[in-house]
């Protein structure tokens, strides 16, 4: 007898609707997947496009700022190397200008670069027989900074007491103008400070 059917009065009549149910049989238990339209991956790539944007400048600051960060800390390490040097040794030493990081730069471009040296004869600049304790060379591309201080713009002499005996100021600057600048306070004594301002507390100029 069929499974599907009753017997009315000796004749099989099958139950209506009796065809089991059937599964999608390409995707058998699963519900269909949603994806993105056209109209959500524009908006989606417009949106990525826009912090992109916002962050390429942000991230140019944060290189331009290591950048001079890293060149501020290599002078401060020569000048207090120069302080100390001059009081072990009991002898005049120099911080000068240099190009070619043998002799001192009567022009006075630090950015080119500079020297420390031990000064036997007292008088700024370097000969063939004075010790030269440190080097530094041509500053990146876009990098500048200059020397303002009593007596001279192109060196800075410790006398054997580490002492100065002048103020003087260091001023680094790039492309984005003073308001980027950084300063290095000499005083008297020889000691360098950081700063954003000049020694009076007027702002840097570049």
């Amino acid at each position: 007898m069929d499974v599907h059917a009753i017997q009315v009065d000796g004749t099989a009549v099958p139950f209506p609707n009796s065809k089991p149910a059937t599964r999608n049989p390409q995707h058998p238990g699963r519900k269909p997947r949603a994806g993105f339209t056209l109209i959500e991956l524009m908006i989606t790539l417009a949106v990525a496009a826009i912090f992109a944007t916002l962050a390429v400048p942000s991230m140019r600051g944060l290189l331009l700022d290591h950048r001079m960060t890293t060149q501020i800390n290599g002078l401060v390490t020569h000048l207090s190397l120069g302080r100390s040097e001059s009081i072990m040794r009991n002898r005049q030493v120099v911080l000068c200008a240099s190009a070619d990081q043998r002799h001192c730069d009567t022009a006075g471009q630090w950015d080119k670069g500079w020297i420390l040296f031990v000064d036997k004869d007292h008088d700024e600049d370097r000969d063939a027989n004075e010790r030269v304790l440190r080097v530094q060379r041509e500053l990146p591309p876009g990098l500048m900074v200059h020397y303002a201080g009593f007596g001279s713009s192109r060196y800075v002499t410790f006398k054997s007491t580490g002492m100065t005996g002048v103020n003087g100021t260091f001023t680094f600057c790039d492309d984005r103008g003073a308001g980027h600048g950084r300063a290095i306070i000499i005083s008297k004594t020889g000691r360098p400070r950081l700063s954003r301002t000049r020694s009076n507390g007027q702002p840097l100029q570049c």
